[in-house]
């Protein structure tokens, strides 16, 4: 069988400071005069109300995001980049651009994604990983190789449930982009922040209290974010908070807890493995508000609903095209990010073996069939029946949307 994978990689040029707590906090002791209560984590959305979606049409697919838990569904997906297993095989050194540490060495096994500044998700991880799991790619370079950074490995956990979400930097993390996709949490005034200024410029237009509310609001899949002059950071909360407070209701933040996953710079050996993943790091309401952290989401997330997947295919090819000319065309359009495309010219069925196969991680909401053309000669196929087939994949699952059968003469 001939196989062929084709890689698409969207380099970015981020500067980002890791400033994330390490280890765990320990909880303060308790003091003479706090009768403390320990409180359920706020909400900023009506009790009880369930992830819903958009009124169900016609959507062109047979996916649907009705029922699924969008929050869990992004927190999972940040875990999978946190805890794949991986052998280098080529060193890949970064030493000169982060940490000293960031080096992946030969025949060394880490855990979670390569830290770099190549904003690329786990599908494009995984498929240059082999079946023992050993990196097979040659592509070494700081934003080339597939992985990604503290603020991208955030998006791509997010675009599995978002359509809207859009940004590469951690400074677009910031509510004050409308187009990022991203939202503010609570009611902190956002409105001392502008381009120049940093996250520091929000503390100062806000109380302590209000900024430590916004934290008990947040759920898993929400994030932590901040933008300093040089640099910034980004966490995914992934547990439920540990709120406490005292007599009069005002949050212990010394007592209370977010539990925190992010991918950073520093490659540790505090895991089974080394690893530039912390995941679920137990830490203080005091830490984070001493770092100047601001909580953030998306939409789909704080209102609990999203879009259903849609689904449009122009230009579809035709029987008659593949027969007389070996025509391979096709425009896919879909309102998520297409996470895996994969055309295939499959022996006699649909289910057949592949006798030509094309695999590519977009990560854009447009695809081509035309554009991989080269790689599916059909004039090069032995006589017989065949079928043409593409297949998308988002965060909510695979479709099939295109199928041709065919004859080669």
């Amino acid at each position: 069988m001939k196989k062929l994978l084709i890689l698409f990689f969207s380099s970015l040029l981020i500067v980002l400071l890791c400033a994330c707590s390490e280890g765990e906090t320990n909880v303060p002791n308790e003091g003479d005069n706090a009768a403390d209560t320990t409180s359920a984590p706020a909400s900023e959305t009506p009790e009880n109300q369930t992830p819903e979606t958009t009124a169900k049409k016609d959507t062109g697919s047979s996916l649907t995001a009705e029922g699924k838990d969008l929050r869990q569904m992004a927190v999972q997906y940040m875990y999978d980049m946190a805890n794949v297993k991986w052998t280098a095989t080529v060193l890949i050194d970064y030493s000169s651009k982060a940490r000293e540490s960031l080096v992946y060495k030969p025949g060394e096994t880490y855990l979670g994604m390569i830290y770099n500044n190549c904003k690329t998700g786990l599908e494009s991880f995984k498929s240059v990983l082999d079946a023992d799991s050993k990196y097979t790619s040659e592509l070494t370079n700081w934003f080339e190789a597939p992985g990604n950074s503290c603020s991208t490995s955030i998006d791509h956990a997010w675009q599995t449930v978002s359509p809207t979400v859009n940004y590469g930097y951690t400074v677009d993390m910031m509510p004050f982009y409308p187009k990022s996709g991203v939202v503010g949490i609570g009611s902190i005034d956002w409105s001392g922040y502008n381009e120049k200024s940093t996250a520091t410029s929000v503390f100062k237009t806000n109380d302590k209290d209000t900024i430590l509310e916004a934290y008990a609001l947040m759920k898993p899949g929400d994030a932590l974010m901040r933008h300093l002059e040089d640099g910034g950071h980004a966490l995914m909360v992934t547990k439920e908070p540990k709120i406490f407070r005292n007599n009069q209701g005002k949050i212990l933040p010394e007592r209370s807890f977010l539990y925190l996953t992010d991918q950073n710079n520093l490659l540790n050996g505090k895991r089974e493995f080394k690893s530039s993943w912390t995941v679920d790091a137990e830490t203080s309401f005091a830490d984070v508000y001493k770092e100047t952290y601001l909580p953030v989401t998306v939409a789909e997330l704080r209102d609990g609903k999203t879009e259903e997947p849609t689904f449009k295919v122009a230009n579809k090819p035709t029987k008659k095209g593949l027969e007389s000319a070996g025509t391979i065309r096709g425009d896919i359009t879909s309102n998520y990010n297409i996470r895996t495309f994969e055309i295939a010219i499959r022996k006699d069925s649909a289910d057949g073996e592949a006798a030509l196969f094309v695999s590519s991680n977009p990560y854009a909401k447009e695809v081509s069939l035309k554009d991989f053309a080269d790689k599916l000669s059909v004039k090069d196929l032995p006589a017989g029946n065949y079928v043409l087939t593409a297949d998308v994949t988002i965060g909510f699952g695979t479709e099939r949307l295109i199928e041709v059968a065919f004859e080669k003469k």
